[in-house]
């Protein structure tokens, strides 16, 4: 289950991602994959029992995320250039998080093969 929610919170964050750099030529799809993504998070945190200090900045980052994008769709914030500047900054704190995770458990990976082939 861990993994199948680890998957689709990755799918939902990249469609959301992609969708606003006109990779798939689907601009529409970048709220619902965010709200997809924010209820992927819900899941994941009420399943998990304890989470390290690198899952819960990339989960606070997503939820900062979920909540600037959001803000920016209600009356109060729309066209509101502190609430996209926030909502651009979490999104590339988030790419930083993920690159750092991805090289972390892939170096990880490597040394845990190593010690098997020695």
């Amino acid at each position: 289950m861990r993994r199948a929610l680890h998957g689709a919170l990755v799918v939902a964050t990249a469609l959301a991602a992609l969708s606003l750099m006109d990779a798939l030529g689907m601009p529409g799809l970048h709220r619902p994959a965010g709200y997809a993504a924010v209820a992927v998070l819900l899941w994941r945190v009420a399943w998990r029992r304890s989470m390290r200090l690198a899952a819960i900045a990339r989960t606070l980052c997503i939820a900062a995320l979920a909540l600037s994008g959001w803000l920016y769709t209600t009356d109060a914030y729309w066209g509101s250039e502190a609430i996209e500047s926030a909502h651009h900054a979490f999104a590339w704190a988030l790419l930083v998080l993920v690159v750092w995770h991805v090289a972390t458990v892939s170096f990880a990976r490597m040394r845990r093969r190593k010690r098997r082939l020695q």
